[in-house]
């Protein structure tokens, strides 16, 4: 992954117009399970957006195209209302098949049709299709820093397994979580998990910043792409 990023800050730029979208595979596919995950992606909505710029969740401000690409997530309080929204209604109660096509994509092959792809937490690729089974995370800003990139992989996933391994609790949703909470509650060595809430808090400050100074589309960060927190530097040396 390194070895790729550095390829990509020699050869690509990166402005307004892109993001970093991240796919985690191997996560059950299950009802329960995806419930699970959906919920917790809820729970955690609001203070995942203060980790990015004011705009994140309405992109149509400042994308050329005028379009939002990671909007905030659609109220649903079971696996059907699940299932007809992001079918855009074409299915209205989810029948345990979770390998048909979507109905905008039949062939499998114009995935820009599916309007209901364009959250910040995408379950288009679990819900539908029999290959590719993954979730997505397309809230990040774009960027070639291999610390940012490092922080938001085991952070993603932290949240994912934290579902995935507690799902009676989360299904009761009677509990409020937030990323602190689910960075000390992970395996990760202490000292990780202490860079990773630096990480969180440096990114809530900077966005508060960039919205004091009204940089609402988050470019000051991508001008200043090169901080460092210390976690490249930490994994290499396990």
């Amino acid at each position: 992954l390194e070895n790729q990023i550095n390829l990509l800050n020699k050869y690509s730029i990166i402005d307004k117009e892109c993001s970093m979208h991240i796919h985690l595979g191997g996560y059950p596919i299950s009802e329960k399970a995806i419930m699970s995950a959906y919920l917790m992606a809820i729970n955690l909505e609001h203070e995942i957006g203060t980790l990015f710029p004011r705009y994140i969740f309405e992109t149509h401000n400042y994308k050329a195209k005028g379009k939002d690409y990671c909007k905030q997530l659609y109220g649903a309080s079971n696996i059907n209302d699940i299932y007809k929204i992001l079918s855009a209604g074409y299915y209205k109660t989810f029948g345990g098949d979770f390998t048909l096509n979507h109905p905008s994509d039949s062939g499998d092959q114009q995935k820009w049709n599916i309007e209901y792809r364009y959250y910040w937490f995408n379950l288009i690729n679990m819900m539908f299709k029999n290959h590719g089974k993954t979730i997505e995370f397309r809230i990040h800003t774009p960027t070639h820093n291999a610390d940012k990139i490092y922080a938001w992989l085991l952070i993603t996933s932290a949240i994912l397994k934290y579902a995935e391994e507690n799902i009676p609790e989360v299904l009761e949703r009677d509990k409020a979580y937030d990323l602190s909470y689910i960075i000390k509650k992970s395996e990760y060595p202490l000292e990780l998990q202490t860079i990773l809430l630096e990480y969180i808090n440096w990114r809530e400050s900077f966005c508060k910043e960039m919205d004091r100074v009204g940089d609402y589309a988050g470019i000051s960060e991508i001008i200043n792409d090169s901080q460092e927190f210390g976690l490249l530097k930490y994994l290499k040396s396990l």
